[in-house]
């Protein structure tokens, strides 16, 4: 079996706020099931939601569900965009400047 040692990888990191969102995560709001997600300029206004960015990773689409005070928005040097919560950011990177 072949080892592996992380190249330094440098992202930007900036904690999650509302406004910052592509879109939400919707629930029924009786049985509480998950419906969807949706644009946060096209989404059904009487169900219970949660934010919800877009993600795209090689051509494919997905939706990650980002809550305030608890996710930042990670950008990758190549251009990757992801959410990141703030326990795991803390535990493998070290930040270097402001």
């Amino acid at each position: 079996m072949a080892k592996y040692v992380s190249k330094p990888n440098y992202i930007d990191a900036v904690l999650f706020e509302a406004g910052m969102h592509d879109g939400y995560a919707c629930y029924d709001n009786i049985s509480g099931e998950f419906i969807g997600f949706y644009s946060k300029d096209r989404y059904p206004k009487v169900m219970k939601r949660e934010y919800a960015i877009k993600v795209v990773d090689e051509g494919d689409v997905e939706w990650q569900i980002v809550k305030e005070g608890k996710h930042a928005i990670v950008t990758y040097k190549s251009g990757y965009r992801t959410s990141m919560s703030l326990q795991y950011l803390d535990l493998f990177y070290e930040r270097v400047e402001d």
